[in-house]
């Protein structure tokens, strides 16, 4: 894997990469080979904050607006744990408008414990009108939660209509039925997503994904000219869309 570093959260990735050699991932320490002899500050090295990011995943200018992003805007950038501020620009929306209908619902449970943080941001979500299913945490809080909860957890098994595929989460009540809380391992830590499922869809030009055809032929691969193989690429065109993000809330966990 090739890394940039920004200085800031989507800011402009430097022009000097790192390639990952190895991964220690018990003690949390990636090692990699670097383009320069001294990487530039957007690395942070020694102090700081560096925010690392796959090379190609933003513009040379960085994520500044919607136009220029090359990936997902996936559920941080739809519910975002800052509220909008006045120059906002969400696909050509300003959400500060509104923004808690055009840009989910914060709530910060940072001082309260983990049961009582979901309890009353469930009861906040509620007061605005969504009525979530969902609710995505890191396997840290997950686990916390479990211990927390003891011998009043409660199990259910979560299956899909379409595929064969099931998993086994957590049941929270709420004033409008039950909420089903799993774990993820890209939700970033103590932070969870209530979703309200019917308001989200993947949309895409095509199979999410498909292998990509060329020229006129509509040829599935084409002969490397150096080696003997074939090179076929896979790809998509698509985003993450929801009709009513304020039904949607992100909150802020104490573990």
């Amino acid at each position: 894997m090739l890394l940039v570093a920004s200085s800031t959260d989507g800011g402009a990735p430097s022009t000097d990469t790192v390639l990952v050699t190895a991964v220690d991932r018990a003690n949390g320490i990636v090692t990699g080979t670097a383009s320069a002899s001294s990487l530039s500050g957007n690395w942070a090295i020694g102090s700081g904050t560096a925010y690392l990011t796959i090379s190609g995943d933003l513009p040379t200018t960085g994520a500044t607006n919607t136009g220029s992003f090359l990936a997902l805007s996936g559920l941080a950038a739809w519910l975002p744990i800052t509220t909008p501020a006045s120059n906002d620009n969400f696909w050509g929306v300003n959400r500060s408008a509104d923004p808690t209908r055009l840009a989910g619902c914060r709530f910060n449970a940072q001082s309260m414990t983990l049961e009582e943080g979901i309890t009353n941001a469930l009861a906040f979500l509620n007061r605005e009108g969504g009525k979530p299913d969902l609710c995505i945490m890191d396997f840290a809080s997950y686990a916390a939660l479990v211990n927390a909860l003891g011998a009043k957890v409660q199990y259910v098994q979560v299956e899909h209509d379409e595929v064969e595929v099931a998993f086994e989460g957590i049941t929270f009540q709420s004033a409008y039925g039950r909420v089903t809380i799993l774990a993820d391992r890209s939700c970033p830590p103590q932070t969870a997503y209530l979703l309200t499922m019917n308001t989200w869809k993947l949309r895409s030009l095509g199979k999410v994904p498909h292998i990509l055809t060329y020229g006129m032929e509509g040829l599935e691969g084409l002969r490397v000219g150096n080696a003997d193989a074939l090179e076929i690429r896979i790809g998509y065109y698509g985003n993450l869309i929801c009709s009513a993000p304020g039904w949607n809330c992100v909150v802020q966990l104490s573990a």
